[in-house]
């Protein structure tokens, strides 16, 4: 059988808004939600299709110097994308995922290590096997649509500035042959 990829890139944009006081005299920024822009960069594809179904959300209220985490079971702020091909095959899912999220020079650094992805076949996420996005993972297709859901971790330090923080994830989805 023939090894057939399909790449999907997404590309995240957090906004860091404006500064305020807090009493104590410390300044504060909030960041508001990654928008997602999807497009698929190969179609040599004969059968896979990958759909970009939710984007991921960190929230408005991120604050430097305090991590947000979003995990793959979170229903709220997790990224999901559909995937539908042949059921019954294996296929190998990958991830190209950035260390940071830039505006001009600077830099506010996300991680996607651990159990930060999921796969299932419920739209919702229910019933998710969890699986590290770093090292991807192999599936079976299911004959109905399979939703992988993806989630990572904003590590925004004291320092950050305000600005629009743009990175880039790629998926890969590719048939083994199995």
């Amino acid at each position: 059988m023939n090894i057939i990829t399909k790449h999907i890139i997404v590309n995240l944009m957090l906004a860091i808004m404006g500064f305020s006081e807090t009493a104590t005299g410390q300044t504060l920024s909030h960041i508001a939600a990654p928008v997602y822009e999807s497009r698929i960069v190969s179609t040599s594809d004969i059968g896979i299709s990958i759909t970009h179904s939710f984007s991921m959300d960190f929230g408005n209220d991120l604050l430097p110097g305090v991590d947000r985490m979003i995990y793959p079971i979170d229903p709220v702020g997790r990224g999901a994308f559909q995937i539908e091909g042949e059921g019954g095959l294996e296929v190998s899912v990958s991830f190209i995922l950035p260390d940071y999220l830039s505006d001009g020079l600077s830099q506010l650094p996300v991680s996607f290590s651990g159990d930060y992805a999921g796969y299932g076949t419920n739209p919702m996420g229910n019933s998710l096997t969890l699986f590290n996005p770093q090292t991807g993972l192999q599936m079976t297709l299911s004959s109905m649509p399979n939703y992988i859901f993806i989630g990572g971790r904003a590590m925004p330090p004291s320092f950050l500035a305000s600005g629009t923080y743009t990175g880039t994830i790629t998926i890969q989805v590719e048939y083994t042959g199995n």
